[in-house]
């Protein structure tokens, strides 16, 4: 993950980082392997909250290591979302028919043809279609407990997950308490291989 943009007068743009810094670690979890959703989940938080995060920065020398810690203050607009994924609704059952990328549902394996049947403790069979998107659909960033079904290898499976509303944002005139950090644009492209050295473990102790 790579920076390739710092926003001016935020916590982002005055601390150790520079544009073309690969971010290796967010907190204790190095990033090796995430994909989108997994990262930018752990970058966004409570407004005014502080993340640390480690890169790799090339130097004449090679390579250096920075760390440092970054508050969240830039403001998201408030935003109503729901799971990344489609259904179709009938009146005997709701189907998935679309799971998209860099989600939670698609994070949490939910899959083309799983059939909802509760959402929040509520049951949808019955439902008219609006009642269940407003079961869905909620302030972005929040959670929402779905149970599905799936027939696998022959077999009717149960499943209960929490999704995240994370996709088909709207805006919303509301005041939001969620924030981001002021890094304004990070590409995913694959840091130099010779900035992921093994030298770089994961931080276990705060800076002062």
């Amino acid at each position: 993950m790579v920076i390739s943009g710092l926003k001016p007068g935020t916590s982002a743009a005055e601390s150790d980082f520079k544009v073309g810094d690969c971010v290796i670690q967010i907190d204790d979890d190095l990033v090796a392997g995430f994909n989108a959703y997994e990262i930018f989940a752990r970058l966004r938080g409570t407004r005014g909250s502080e993340v640390e995060l480690v890169a790799s920065r090339a130097t004449k020398d090679g390579k250096s290591r920075i760390s440092d810690y970054i508050e969240r203050d830039v403001t998201l607009p408030p935003m109503q979302a729901q799971p990344g994924m489609d259904v179709k609704i009938t009146k005997y059952c709701v189907t998935v028919t679309k799971v998209y990328d860099a989600t939670s549902a698609s994070h949490e394996g939910v899959q083309v043809g799983d059939k909802i049947s509760i959402v929040d403790e509520e049951f949808v069979a019955g439902m008219e279609a609006k009642e269940i998107l407003g079961l869905l659909q909620g302030l972005v960033g929040t959670s929402v407990e779905v149970t599905l079904s799936r027939v696998q290898d022959g077999a009717a499976r149960r499943l209960i997950l929490d999704l995240v509303r994370d996709f088909k944002l709207v805006p919303l005139p509301l005041i939001s308490k969620f924030a981001n950090l002021g890094i304004s644009q990070l590409s995913l492209l694959s840091c130099p291989p010779f900035l992921l050295s093994k030298i770089f473990l994961p931080i276990s102790t705060k800076m002062s």
